[in-house]
Protein backbone atom coordinates (compact mmCIF):
# COMPACT_ATOMS: atom_id res chain seq x y z
CA UNK A 1 0.00 0.00 0.00
CA UNK A 2 1.34 3.63 -0.74
CA UNK A 3 2.17 5.51 2.31
CA UNK A 4 0.80 8.67 1.39
CA UNK A 5 -2.75 7.62 0.05
CA UNK A 6 -3.30 4.77 2.81
CA UNK A 7 -5.59 7.68 4.86
CA UNK A 8 -7.68 9.06 1.67
CA UNK A 9 -10.70 6.95 0.59
CA UNK A 10 -11.98 6.78 -2.78
CA UNK A 11 -15.03 8.90 -3.62
CA UNK A 12 -17.90 7.12 -5.44
CA UNK A 13 -19.14 8.38 -8.32
CA UNK A 14 -22.68 9.23 -8.37
CA UNK A 15 -22.71 11.53 -11.78
CA UNK A 16 -24.62 8.88 -13.37
CA UNK A 17 -27.14 8.53 -10.53
CA UNK A 18 -27.82 12.55 -10.68
CA UNK A 19 -28.44 12.51 -14.30
CA UNK A 20 -30.78 9.99 -14.51
CA UNK A 21 -33.26 11.27 -11.37
CA UNK A 22 -32.46 14.61 -13.36
CA UNK A 23 -33.84 12.93 -15.99
CA UNK A 24 -36.69 11.75 -14.76
CA UNK A 25 -38.24 14.85 -13.64
CA UNK A 26 -38.91 14.06 -9.99
CA UNK A 27 -40.77 16.52 -7.57
CA UNK A 28 -39.14 16.96 -4.06
CA UNK A 29 -40.86 14.14 -2.59
CA UNK A 30 -40.10 11.76 -4.69
CA UNK A 31 -36.23 12.61 -4.80
CA UNK A 32 -36.73 12.28 -0.81
CA UNK A 33 -38.70 8.54 -1.12
CA UNK A 34 -35.86 7.39 -3.68
CA UNK A 35 -32.83 9.04 -1.75
CA UNK A 36 -34.34 7.00 1.32
CA UNK A 37 -34.94 3.57 -0.65
CA UNK A 38 -31.04 4.19 -1.99
CA UNK A 39 -29.95 4.56 1.56
CA UNK A 40 -30.93 1.23 2.56
CA UNK A 41 -33.97 2.25 4.47
CA UNK A 42 -37.47 0.18 3.97
CA UNK A 43 -40.79 1.06 3.51
CA UNK A 44 -41.35 2.00 7.90
CA UNK A 45 -38.39 3.77 8.07
CA UNK A 46 -38.73 5.94 5.17
CA UNK A 47 -42.64 6.59 6.66
CA UNK A 48 -41.09 7.85 9.98
CA UNK A 49 -38.37 9.88 8.79
CA UNK A 50 -40.42 11.97 6.21
CA UNK A 51 -43.66 11.72 8.11
CA UNK A 52 -45.81 10.35 5.30
CA UNK A 53 -47.93 7.26 5.08
CA UNK A 54 -47.33 4.33 2.99
CA UNK A 55 -50.12 5.02 0.67
CA UNK A 56 -47.91 7.84 -0.48
CA UNK A 57 -44.98 6.05 -0.71
CA UNK A 58 -46.28 3.24 -2.91
CA UNK A 59 -47.99 5.87 -4.90
CA UNK A 60 -45.12 7.86 -5.51
CA UNK A 61 -42.58 4.70 -5.41
CA UNK A 62 -45.28 4.14 -8.52
CA UNK A 63 -45.06 7.36 -10.39
CA UNK A 64 -41.34 7.02 -10.15
CA UNK A 65 -41.26 3.25 -11.70
CA UNK A 66 -43.77 4.82 -14.49
CA UNK A 67 -41.16 7.50 -15.20
CA UNK A 68 -38.38 5.28 -15.28
CA UNK A 69 -39.96 2.96 -17.88
CA UNK A 70 -41.18 5.96 -19.45
CA UNK A 71 -38.10 6.83 -20.12
CA UNK A 72 -35.92 3.83 -20.35
CA UNK A 73 -37.90 0.94 -20.59
CA UNK A 74 -38.02 -2.08 -18.76
CA UNK A 75 -34.72 -3.15 -17.08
Amino acid sequence: MDPVNCFEQEQTDYSKYDELVSALQLSALEIAILNCYMNGMVQSEVCAELGIGRGTINHRKASIRQRYYNLYGAF
